[in-house]
């Protein structure tokens, strides 16, 4: 598998990685609701979807599938919590031992469906399962941009996504927490840069507000992980393949 599995050094560093990974989305710590999340999902795949110019049926399943294994990774998460209240390193494990699990299955889906150099890119982005992307999806939908705006909006979140997912990683290696928050700091710079030509004034003081990271610090709660799942159980994708479920 190309998925990463975190490596737990110590507890308070993976904490502060675990609750930045899962919940860096929301500066208030909530979730976003059913409709709007699953909005976000689609728009994620289909930002893949057109740099890689996948066809229809490619983009159905490739859909189908993250949102699967999104709806049960959190529904799983949402089980753990509380099961380690005394442990944080035994409860941050957990999480991350679920998230490689699902990311794992996911890219053996993948790979019944894409090229390989397809799978790869698709879980740089798709497999982060960053509630941060899609916080800052869901942000720019509600602006309501034309097409082009929209897409071009997308094209410059996705990469950010990545950038940032690996700075996470390697502050997980070199256990500097000091240089992830330089990081994060100099790739949303970067990035508001970027959006700048396409937000107006107002919506770019919007976008800084409802996209401001959280602090990392050891106060942050175990509970940063997804806070809820949508209703209902997950349903698998149609015909999955062996591999997923």
């Amino acid at each position: 598998m190309s998925c990463h599995r975190p490596k737990l050094s110590f507890s308070l560093f993976i904490s502060i990685l675990a609750v930045s990974h899962f919940a860096g989305a929301q500066p208030s710590g909530t979730k976003l609701p059913p409709d709007r999340q699953e909005a976000a999902w689609t728009v994620e795949v289909l930002t893949l979807a057109k740099e890689l110019k996948l066809t229809d049926e490619q983009t159905a399943k490739v859909a189908i599938a993250y949102k699967y294994h999104r709806k049960t990774f959190q529904e799983a998460v949402l089980k753990s919590v509380g099961k380690n209240p005394n442990d944080r390193t035994a409860a941050i494990q957990e999480i991350t031992d679920l998230r490689y699990r699902e990311v794992s299955e996911f890219e053996l889906f993948l790979k019944s469906v894409l090229a390989e150099a397809e799978v790869k890119t698709a879980i740089a982005s798709l497999g982060t399962f960053n509630g941060q992307w899609d916080n800052m999806v869901d942000v720019i939908l509600g602006f309501k941009l034309d097409e082009q705006k929209q897409d071009d909006a997308m094209r410059l979140i996705k990469p950010y996504i990545e950038a940032s997912s690996k700075a996470q990683d390697k502050a997980a290696e070199d256990m500097d927490i000091e240089a992830l928050r330089s990081q994060m700091q100099k790739l949303k710079q970067k990035l508001e840069a970027d959006l700048a030509p396409i937000l107006s004034p107002a919506q770019m003081d919007e976008w800084k507000v409802k996209t401001a990271a959280r602090r990392l610090t050891a106060a942050a709660p175990v509970t940063g992980a997804p806070q809820a799942a949508p209703p209902g159980e997950p349903k698998p994708p149609a015909d999955p393949p062996k591999g997923s479920k």
